[in-house]
């Protein structure tokens, strides 16, 4: 799913005014741009140690400096550390959706698909594959379908046609934000998602109020 130019720059219209305001909400204390550089450098180059892996998935849920880390995320880390070496044997000229797939295909979890997209995005970041939650994808799904009403939303994101279609749509309302990075709209998508699912949240609330 591509969005055409008028689109992206009618999206592009709805953010511009409320960017900043929401990109600064991004916690770069608990989301360290060092360690995710790092990790990001770590993957790509695939030599890796357990320690690596820890800090890279305890980024992504957001417990860097967290010392109440949960066992189920002990478990996603223990779990790809273990199949990290088999991966290396493997992955020589994987593509990054053949990497997606064997993490998906690899994992002993039902719910894995964000870890598996994120892996990939740390190991493919060069190629643009970005990181996919529910937030950046609520996001997205969101500004599209208010200049698309026709457009179809997914509660959240479900397999690697999701993830090409968050890279299309990041690359498409670059082109119309002068002087924005893709990180600067990851960060942006990630937070304006947040909200989104707050506002949300307070409506269904009031609905349920309003009805008593």
């Amino acid at each position: 799913m591509d969005i055409n130019d008028k689109e992206s720059s009618a999206i592009c219209d709805i953010l511009s005014p409320i960017f900043d305001k929401h990109a600064k909400k991004y916690d770069e204390k608990k989301y360290s741009p060092e360690i995710y550089e790092c990790a990001k450098s770590e993957f790509s180059a695939r030599k890796l140690q357990n320690s690596q892996i820890e800090n890279a998935i305890k980024w992504k849920y957001g417990k860097t400096n967290s010392s109440g880390i949960t066992g189920a995320h002990k478990a996603i880390i223990s779990e790809v550390q273990g199949l990290w070496p088999s991966f290396v044997d493997e992955s020589g000229g994987f593509t990054a959706e053949q990497t997606f797939n064997w993490w998906s295909a690899a994992f002993r979890r039902n719910t894995t698909y964000i870890t598996a997209a994120y892996i990939t995005h740390l190991v493919h970041g060069s190629e643009g594959i970005p990181i996919i939650d529910q937030h950046n994808y609520r996001a997205m799904a969101s500004l599209i379908k208010s200049v698309r009403p026709s457009f179809k939303v997914k509660n959240v994101p479900t397999n690697w046609s999701d993830i090409i279609t968050l890279k299309s749509f990041m690359h498409s309302i670059q082109h119309s934000l002068a002087g924005r990075t893709l990180g600067d709209i990851d960060r942006f998508l990630m937070m304006y998602g947040k909200s989104i699912k707050m506002r949300r949240g307070r409506n269904q609330l009031k609905s349920a109020t309003s009805t008593q």
